[in-house]
């Protein structure tokens, strides 16, 4: 059985990994095995805005791209926040239409994203990518629905490691993002955090990815 890598933005260097590729509509490779694509909070444009939807919905339409995202709000960026809600706001609609998960990208902006979830009424499974705040903020997320992927940052943090132990186990993911780490290695620590076999921990992520994706790999 594989690892699952939740989100990443490279292609893994070990053939036991199934990974979610992030995917830039503009540039979105549709023959990957396996997919997301949206619009991430850096890079909106305005001018663009419309068209990076519309060669979205193309892409989320192929059976291989499996989810929106990653997608979200961050504060400290340099890009409108307006723009980034009007942004983000349609790829959850597109999200709903596709009946497909999305990968938030959150920086500053948890209780916006709570409240757009609530106020959209979005049903669809949405997943916060590379998780690493408090416990106190992970049991609110999950009193309201989100699920939470851990990255890296569990191999260099004790306190982080103790929020991944008392997530639910059918309500988290781990990933590699964009670090130069072994997907090996987060399940591994992810294990030891839980007092659980790694061996136990990969099926525990099929488990939960088939149930939130619908899909079976």
């Amino acid at each position: 059985m594989n690892f699952i890598d939740l989100h990443t933005h490279t292609l893994p260097k070990r053939e036991d990994v199934d990974a979610v590729l992030n995917q830039y509509p503009a540039e979105a490779d549709s023959t990957l095995a396996m997919f997301s694509t949206g619009i991430h909070p850096w890079y909106i444009a305005a001018e663009s805005l419309d068209d990076e939807l519309g060669k979205m919905e193309e892409l989320l339409a192929r059976e291989n791209c499996v989810a929106v995202g990653e997608c979200g709000l961050d504060k400290k960026s340099k890009t409108d926040f307006r723009l980034q809600l009007e942004a983000f706001e349609a790829q959850l609609k597109l999200a709903t239409n596709f009946r497909m998960p999305v990968i938030v990208h959150c920086v500053a902006a948890f209780q916006e994203i709570i409240s757009l979830k609530s106020n959209l009424s979005v049903e669809v499974p949405m997943i916060i990518h590379g998780f690493s705040k408090s416990d106190e903020l992970a049991q609110q997320l999950l009193n309201h629905g989100f699920y939470l992927s851990f990255g890296d940052r569990i191999l260099e943090s004790d306190a982080l490691r103790q929020v991944l132990k008392n997530v639910p186990a059918d309500r988290f993911f781990l990933e590699s993002d964009s670090a130069d780490v072994d997907i090996a290695e987060i399940y591994k620590t992810g294990a030891e955090s839980r007092g659980a076999g790694t061996s136990e921990l990969i099926q525990q992520m099929h488990s939960n990815f088939n149930s939130v994706f619908n899909k079976s790999i």
